[in-house]
């Protein structure tokens, strides 16, 4: 961007090896949506923003009259961190329906409400359309991050996987207890901003355990839930949207096989497919490779179109995505 302003505003951050102006505008060009009015949610609104993030979303599921002077607060740190990035809030989101629809434009879902239910839609709904989903809580004394990467294939975790029963819960004393919530935050940011940049490469799914009191951190190995009754459709039905060696696409669907191409080609092949098709057309993608099946999805979603679903079998990769009239996302 040649803004003087912006430029003047990512001076600092344009040092990091490897932390060029390309990566810096792919930053303003994502958007993370942030679920829950918890101690975790301001701060880490805070430092996505200063890090470079373009489109926050906050949502709640109160009434929009009780918290409307916190994200007025919210809006006013924001700002002060970094005038370029627009905050998009929201109230009043209570059912299954409206936690989807909100979620469908952020390329991040994070949870930060402590809700179990909530983390297994929005966790779950991501899985579907290819998104990163987080979930942030704080439990017996301790802060814990659940990280979920788009996965081609079912993972065995739940999104609404509890922390870790057999730790003993224990009482933070003051600071630590103020302290906790930024940690988690912080922690939180430092997973998005790294991935969305791809300076560092973490595909793994981890749920991670921060003790403030000890002050250290670690790894706990996150678990299914076999009464979650998604986890359980999911399971059965996304090995179905491929058939193996089978290279026809289902009726009304467009297709293209990308498996021979290399980033950034991959996007550009699926680009140009894409082109002449008219609006709501269903194209289905064959593709391989981690670096595709994560680039691939996330350039898509950029460009304004809707991803349906990614599935794998036998080493192949299959995305299903359909083509949204980007001009009318434009104005």
């Amino acid at each position: 961007m040649s803004d003087p302003d912006w430029r003047e505003r990512h001076s600092r951050h344009l040092l990091i090896p490897g932390m060029d102006g390309q990566r810096q505008q792919q930053l303003m060009n994502s958007s993370v949506g942030i679920f829950g009015r918890s101690p975790m949610a301001e701060p880490l609104l805070d430092t996505l923003a200063r890090g470079g993030i373009g489109h926050l979303g906050i949502a709640t599921d109160e009434a929009l009259e009780s918290a409307a002077a916190w994200l007025e607060q919210v809006q006013r740190r924001i700002h002060s961190g970094n005038h370029h990035t627009h905050l998009h809030p929201a109230a009043s989101i209570r059912d299954r329906d409206a936690l989807e629809s909100w979620a469908e434009p952020w390329d991040w879902v994070v949870d930060t409400s402590g809700s179990k239910e909530t983390s297994r839609i929005l966790g779950h709904f991501c899985l579907e359309r290819g998104k990163f989903f987080q979930s942030c809580r704080m439990d017996h004394g301790y802060g814990w991050v659940l990280s979920i990467p788009p996965t081609p294939r079912p993972t065995p975790v739940c999104p609404a996987t509890m922390p870790d029963p057999g730790v003993e819960s224990q009482t933070l004393p003051p600071p630590l207890d103020h302290l906790l919530p930024p940690l988690i935050a912080f922690t939180a940011a430092g997973e998005i901003l790294s991935r969305m940049t791809r300076l560092l490469r973490n595909d793994d799914i981890f749920l991670l355990r921060i003790d403030a009191k000890k002050g250290h951190y670690c790894r706990v190995q996150p678990t299914a839930d076999p009464a979650c009754i998604r986890c359980a459709a999911q399971e059965t039905l996304a090995p179905t949207l491929i058939q193996p060696g089978n290279s026809a696409s289902r009726s009304g669907e467009a297709f293209i096989d990308i498996t021979g191409e290399a980033c950034p080609m991959t996007f550009v092949r699926v680009k140009l497919k894409l082109e002449p098709l008219p609006a709501g057309t269903l194209l289905k993608v064959r593709l391989s490779g981690t670096e595709a099946v994560t680039n691939v999805p996330l350039s898509l979603r950029h460009a304004g179109h809707e991803v349906v679903s990614l599935a794998q079998c036998e080493g192949v990769y299959e995305l299903l995505v359909k083509k949204c009239d980007t001009k009318l996302r434009e104005e």
